[in-house]
């Protein structure tokens, strides 16, 4: 028997993403209403990939490195960790709720770590920077 995969969409407002558990700190009818500062609540190494698309952002610098540290515990190895960011030069970023600002070299010093593996890291169009990497 298949085990089922634990896909999470972390922050994710109204719209979870399709075959994923959304998890927001505010009630959207997603299925988990959760403020992820206090942890996540599943075993270590059991989930396979985490997304978060315009969310850490509204966290301090302090709370980011919390998260992906506690996003690296939960994820199996090979796990996948995408994340979605406005770049520090788009106007949006600048809205009040944000505490933290991002440009395409913020994540450098954490793939230094040796700790996960970039798959892609990004600025589009919009321009946003999608990091994506696996935990080794």
């Amino acid at each position: 028997m298949l085990k089922k995969q634990i896909k999470l969409d972390i922050g994710c407002g109204k719209n979870p993403r399709k075959g994923y558990l959304g998890i927001d700190i505010r009630d959207f009818g997603q299925e988990k209403i959760l403020d992820i500062r206090k942890g996540l609540p599943y075993a270590n190494n059991s989930v396979d990939e985490i997304y978060c698309s315009h969310f850490i952002e509204h966290l301090d610098q302090d709370s980011i490195l919390n998260f992906l540290s506690e996003c690296y515990a939960k994820l199996k190895k090979g796990g996948l960790l995408w994340i979605i960011v406005p770049h520090k030069d788009q106007k949006g970023a600048y809205v009040l709720e944000h505490k933290t600002f991002f440009n395409e070299y913020t994540f450098e010093n954490i793939e230094k770590s040796g700790r996960w593996k970039r798959l892609e890291l990004i600025k589009n169009e919009r321009p946003d920077i999608h990091w994506k990497v696996l935990k080794v």
